[in-house]
Parts: C-alpha cells; structure tokens; sequence
C-alpha cells in the first residue's frame, strides 16, 4: 500500500505545480484606486462593512456598495477596471488571470445601479474569459468596453467596443444575442434578449453622465424599452445631458482605450520583427 502512495506522489506534486499561477491568483485580485464619498467593502459578502480605502484589496467573495453620491473604481491583476456608480453593488464571484500563459477567467455579479467596464487585454475572441451576472441576465464578454445597467426587472446593456453575449439568467428561457460594437440590447425577467440596436455618441455621454450621478427612477416611462415592456425601442434614460447635474471636477473620470498611435504622413515604416509595421 505504501508503495501505492509513494507513486502517486509525483502525479499530485506535478498537478500542484501546475495550478500554482492560477491559485496565486485567488488571493487578492484587485485594489480600489479611486474611492469617493461613502463606499462599503464586505468581506467574504458578510457583515460588518467597512470603508473602502485607496489601495485597498478585493478578493474573490468580497462585495462592494457605494452608497448614493459615493463612487468607487477597482484595477485588477489584469488591468482591467470596473467603476461603480453611486447606487451601486457588485460582488467579485471569481477572478482567476494567468499573465504567462494568456488566462483569464473572471465572474462579477451585478446586484444593483450601474457599472462601466474596461478591459484592455484579450486573449480569446471566440468564447468569453469574462462573465458578468445580474437578476435577469447572463453577458458573456468577448469586448473591450461596456456599461451595465440594472432595472426592476431588467438589464440593459451598452457595447461601446468589441463583442458582448447575453442571455436570460433563467436557463429555461432559450435565446442568445451577440452585440457588436455600439449597440445595446435588453434582457427582461423571463425572456430572451432583445436584438442589438444602435447607440449614438449621445447615448454614450448620458451614460457617462449618470455614472456620476447614479441611475433616476427606473419605473416610468423613461425606461428603455417604453413601458416596461420587452418590446419597442424607448429612450436612453428620457434625459438628456442638460437636465443632469453637472459632473464635479476633479477626481472621477470614466476609463478610456488608448487611441492606436498616429503614423505620420509621408512615413510609411518599415518592416517590423513580426512582419508588422514600425515607426521610423
């Protein structure tokens, strides 16, 4: 028996090794790099809360709420940034990332208000690494950039760059949609996906504009998809950017991609080491 064991120990060292960048990952996986006004870190999800810090860490497990005219912002490992609007509570369910060998495997879930995320690396296009959740809708992100926005009994989701899937959270309801870029679509309680429709920069600046103030009254008429119904297209939010309040200066400012860098004119580069083209 004893000769059994001790010829199992390579097979289990070896597929301890081999789970070591991931695992070291689950520790803490992110840090608040802006937090403004009163914004609550619950470890584990539990009670008591305690108030976020710059620099502070979050773990798999932990929730965060930022109460109304309180703002928070998290960088993970990966570089990826989610920002919280005031009213808001999301919990990081897992966060595993492997630099080395391009892994990712993250779930949020999104309990309330409305969050921006920004991730600027990818490593699979074909299926998501990122998985957000909230209470009626499963998105599958294979994108760089998005807003997420929970209703009573909807989720409505904003696509500015890359390629976002969403689903019912119900797995009974079928129906799948793939959102490309500017687009947005809605998932109601109970039923599939909306199809994608346009958005407009407009669109994009109300968003960004909200993110400061935290979502209005979601039970009028101004809610997308007119009436609370799954049908018909609606406003945005039934505002526009003169009706908000105006967004303070200083601290808080939404994440933007880098922009490519500009190529002069009358410099077509040469060839790179990978066959792509460099600057002179």
């Amino acid at each position: 028996m004893k000769i059994r064991w001790l010829a199992l120990v390579p097979v289990v060292l070896t597929a301890l090794v081999a789970a070591l960048p991931l695992q070291a990952a689950a520790g803490v996986v992110g840090r608040f790099v802006q937090v403004e006004g009163q914004v609550d870190l619950l470890k584990g999800g539990k009670l008591p809360a305690a108030a976020a810090k710059v620099e502070d860490g979050v773990e798999p497990g932990d929730m965060v709420r930022t109460k109304s005219a309180a703002r928070a912002q998290i960088k993970f490992v990966d570089d990826t940034t989610l920002t919280l609007a005031p009213g808001s509570r999301v919990a990081i369910e897992d966060y595993l990332y492997d630099g080395a060998k391009g892994e990712r495997r993250a779930v949020v879930q999104v309990y309330q208000g409305l969050v921006h995320a920004l991730v600027t690396r990818l490593f699979n296009l074909e299926k998501p690494e990122f998985i957000m959740k909230t209470h009626t809708a499963i998105l599958g992100v294979r994108g760089t950039e998005w807003y997420t926005a929970l209703g009573p009994n909807f989720t409505a989701m904003y696509d500015k760059a890359g390629k976002i899937s969403g689903r019912s959270s119900s797995l009974e309801i079928p129906g799948e949609v793939l959102a490309p870029p500017m687009t947005m679509f809605l998932v109601f309680t109970n039923h599939p996906p909306t199809l994608p429709r346009p958005i407009t920069q407009d669109d994009l600046r109300r968003l960004e504009k909200l993110m400061t103030t935290g979502l209005m009254d979601l039970s009028g008429a101004g809610v997308p998809g007119t009436g609370g119904t799954p049908s018909g297209p609606g406003p945005l939010w039934g505002v526009s950017p003169s009706t908000l309040p105006q967004v303070p200066d200083g601290l808080f400012v939404v994440p933007r991609l880098p922009k490519p860098p500009v190529r002069q004119e009358g410099s077509p580069g040469e060839q790179g080491p990978a066959g792509g083209l460099k600057n002179r």
